[in-house]
C-alpha cells in the first residue's frame, strides 16, 4: 500500500468515524427533542379540550361535544378524537383506529409507529371524580418525514464531507509524495555512484528539513569521494616514482656486481693464476 493511499484512507476513516458519531448524536438530539415536543403537544391539547368540553359531557350535550371535536380536528396533525361519558362513546371525529391498531398499545397511550399515531388519553374529572375521558391521536408522519429528512440530509452532507477530505487528503498525500520521490530518486542516483546530486527544497517542515540535510550529506558525500580520488592518484603517482627509483637502483646495483666479476682473480687447484684482471697487475 503506497504511502499516499495510507495517507487517504488514514484521513478518511478519521472523518468518517468523527462524523458518524456527530450525525448520529445531531439526529438522536432531535428525535429526543421531538418527542418531548410532541409529549408536551400532546399534554397541552387533551388538558385544553377537557376543560373544553367538561360542562357538555356533564350535562350530555351532545351538540356542544360535536361542535368542540369538530373545532379541535381543524387542528394541523390531528388524527381523531374521541369522547367517552358514562361508560359510552358520546362523539367522535376523524379517522377512528381499529381495535388491532389499539392492541398494539401497551397502556392507554404511546406510539403505533406502522400507522404514525401516537395516542394520548386524558380523564374527564370533577373533585377527583371521573365523569368520562378523551382520546386523541395525532399524526407524527409529518415529525417522522423531518426527521428522515434531516437524516438523509446531514448523511449527504457527511458523504460530501468525507468526500472533500478524501481530495484534500489526495491533493496532501501527492505533494507529500512528491518530495518523497524526489528523495528516493536522488537515493538511486547516489546508489549507482552520480555522488553529489541534489533535490529541491520546498517549504520549511519536516520534509524540507530532511531534503536540506540529504543535500548536504550527499555534497559531502561528493567532496569525500573527489579527496579520495586525488589521495588514490597521489599514491598512484608515489607508486610510480618509488618503482622507477628500485629499478634505477636495481640497475646500479646490478653493473656493479658486473664490474666486481670482471676484477676477480681466476685460480686453479693449486693456486696458479688462469686468469686476471689487468687492473690488478
Amino acid at each position: 500500500m503506497s504511502f499516499r493511499l495510507k495517507t487517504i484512507l488514514g484521513v478518511a476513516l478519521i472523518e468518517a468515524s468523527l462524523l458518524i458519531i456527530l450525525v448520529w448524536s445531531s439526529i438522536n438530539m432531535m428525535r429526543e427533542s421531538n418527542e418531548a415536543l410532541l409529549l408536551q403537544r400532546a399534554e397541552s391539547t387533551s388538558q385544553l379540550f377537557v376543560s373544553m368540553i367538561k360542562d357538555p359531557v356533564l350535562s350530555f350535550d351532545l351538540a356542544t361535544l360535536e361542535t368542540s371535536v369538530q373545532e379541535l380536528m381543524t387542528t394541523d396533525g390531528m388524527a381523531y378524537v374521541q369522547v367517552w361519558g358514562y361508560g359510552q362513546l358520546l362523539t367522535s371525529g376523524g379517522s377512528l383506529p381499529s381495535a388491532e391498531v389499539r392492541a398494539q398499545l401497551q397502556q392507554d397511550e404511546g406510539y403505533v409507529d406502522d400507522k404514525h399515531l401516537f395516542i394520548k388519553t386524558a380523564a374527564v374529572e370533577v373533585d377527583g371524580e371521573p365523569y368520562g375521558r378523551i382520546e386523541i391521536g395525532l399524526n407524527v408522519a409529518d415529525i417522522k418525514e423531518r426527521l428522515a429528512n434531516a437524516l438523509y440530509n446531514t448523511s449527504a452532507l457527511a458523504l460530501a464531507e468525507i468526500l472533500l477530505s478524501a481530495l484534500f487528503s489526495y491533493l496532501l498525500g501527492s505533494w507529500l509524495v512528491r518530495q518523497l520521490a524526489d528523495l528516493r530518486k536522488a537515493s538511486k542516483a547516489i546508489s549507482a555512484g552520480d555522488y553529489g546530486v541534489q533535490i529541491p527544497v520546498r517549504g520549511k517542515d519536516e520534509i524540507a528539513e530532511t531534503a536540506s540535510l540529504f543535500n548536504d550529506m550527499s555534497a559531502s558525500l561528493l567532496a569525500t569521494t573527489n579527496e579520495l580520488q586525488e589521495l588514490n592518484q597521489s599514491l598512484e603517482r608515489l607508486v610510480e616514482e618509488r618503482t622507477a627509483d628500485l629499478r634505477y637502483s636495481n640497475r646500479s646495483l646490478e653493473n656493479i656486481i658486473q664490474s666486481m666479476s670482471d676484477a676477480l682473480l681466476v685460480v686453479d687447484e693449486e693456486g696458479q693464476i688462469l686468469r686476471s684482471n689487468p687492473a690488478f697487475h
